[in-house]
């Protein structure tokens, strides 16, 4: 058997390899700047700006010439102060509000209760299923699942038409959770998401918080 002639197409195999990598890269990356509260585009201009003076200078000249580096300092902090002031548009809140309290969680249009027991007595006086988000302020995802209850307009209309619990990871509730053996996900990783009738009966699990679609299917009557 006789290997293939290395050549010009190699290069473009190296592309695209270096491109997946740096996909899966920057997804990593977006999850953690989630957790720090910093923009991802910011960062991404300041990839790419990086990238074309990288490109624009000579090979040598890339690390001897100073004006270059100080240029380009001043122009990610001028894009990191443009960014914070430039206006986004309609704002729609992620993070808890100020009217929270010890027993309820005001997230948006929605309000999530923390105790269970006002959790299913409000399904049992309203009829309503009842959806269960544990959530970890370290957790990514779940931080990103709580963007997209404002952000994903249908799923929001969803849950309106649920009585809402949010189990949070030190709570003593959520060790009750992950306790019971009912529930191995807890022990595994977080996000995890349950739909129960009043009664407490099961009627939709899952881990992937991206999976709106059939979270609305169960939430919609």
């Amino acid at each position: 058997m006789q290997l293939p002639r290395g050549g010009r197409w190699m290069r473009g195999v190296q592309w695209a390899f270096g491109g997946l990598i740096a996909y899966i890269a920057w997804g990593y990356l977006a999850k953690s700047l989630v957790l720090l509260h910093l923009p991802t585009s910011l960062i991404a201009w300041a990839v790419l700006f990086v990238l074309a003076v990288r490109a624009w200078l000579p090979g040598e000249d890339a690390h001897r010439n100073p004006r270059a580096l100080w240029a380009l300092a001043g122009v990610v902090a001028i894009l990191g102060i443009a960014r914070s002031a430039w206006p986004t548009g309609t704002s729609m809140p992620s993070e808890p509000s100020a009217a929270s309290s010890a027993l309820e969680q005001r997230v948006g249009n929605l309000v999530w209760h923390l105790d269970r027991d006002a959790a299913y007595a409000a399904a049992a006086a309203s009829g309503k299923p009842v959806f269960i988000d544990f959530h970890a302020d370290w957790c990514s995802n779940c931080k990103a699942f709580q963007t997209a209850t404002q952000a994903d307009s249908a799923l929001n209309a969803a849950l309106q038409q649920a009585v809402l619990l949010k189990v949070y990871d030190t709570s003593p509730l959520f060790d009750t959770y992950a306790a019971s053996g009912e529930f191995p996900e807890l022990n595994i990783g977080l996000p995890f998401f349950l739909i129960t009738d009043t009664k407490s009966n099961i009627l939709y699990r899952t881990s992937d918080y991206t999976a709106t679609e059939d979270m609305a299917l169960f939430l919609t009557p």
